[in-house]
């Protein structure tokens, strides 16, 4: 089984189809594998293709007028699957301007931030995740930050709404 993922870049779109995931994403603490030694070890598999390094795009400080509708994409990290006791311990957002046809124009801010939860994060959800405990250690998601790039979004986008919209 595959997932087709559309690649778009200002040369053009291209189509990929990338294998399903079958097992969780298994996150290593940063800093255990290179950036080369993750590209070879996907290579290696026999499941992924590599067909170029996505350069970030940098914050732009003066945004195009031609993009006038803003946009967040946000993906969260929790302790758990329910939203009534568990926690949020890592999020990320990106700012994004688009215009009505839906092309994206310019990156307008970034937020990435961990939180420590109440309890102690659950092994399976370190192995699920990567996250552990001492990296949240005192660590405080700064709330004024990430208002700043979802309020004026007319649209958030997220990897898995049903999920994160309730924890948000």
């Amino acid at each position: 089984m595959t997932t087709q993922f559309d690649m778009f870049s200002e040369e053009g779109g291209t189509s990929v189809q990338v294998p399903a995931r079958r097992e969780p994403i298994k996150r290593s603490p940063p800093g255990t594998l290179s950036e080369g030694e993750m590209v070879e070890h996907l290579i290696e598999t026999g499941r992924y293709r590599i067909l170029k390094r996505l350069e970030p795009r940098s914050i732009a400080s003066i945004v195009r007028p031609q993009y006038p509708l803003r946009g967040v994409i946000i993906d969260t990290e929790t302790t758990g699957l329910n939203h009534r006791k568990d926690e949020i311990i890592e999020i990320g957002a990106i700012a994004f301007t688009f215009d009505q046809q839906g092309n994206v124009g310019d990156v307008t801010g970034i937020y990435g931030g961990l939180q420590q939860p109440t309890i102690p994060i659950p092994a399976d959800i370190t192995r699920l995740t990567g996250i552990t405990g001492e990296m949240v250690a005192g660590k405080m998601i700064d709330m004024q930050a990430l208002r700043a790039l979802i309020d004026p979004a007319d649209v958030v986008i997220a990897h898995n709404a049903g999920f994160d919209r309730p924890f948000c």
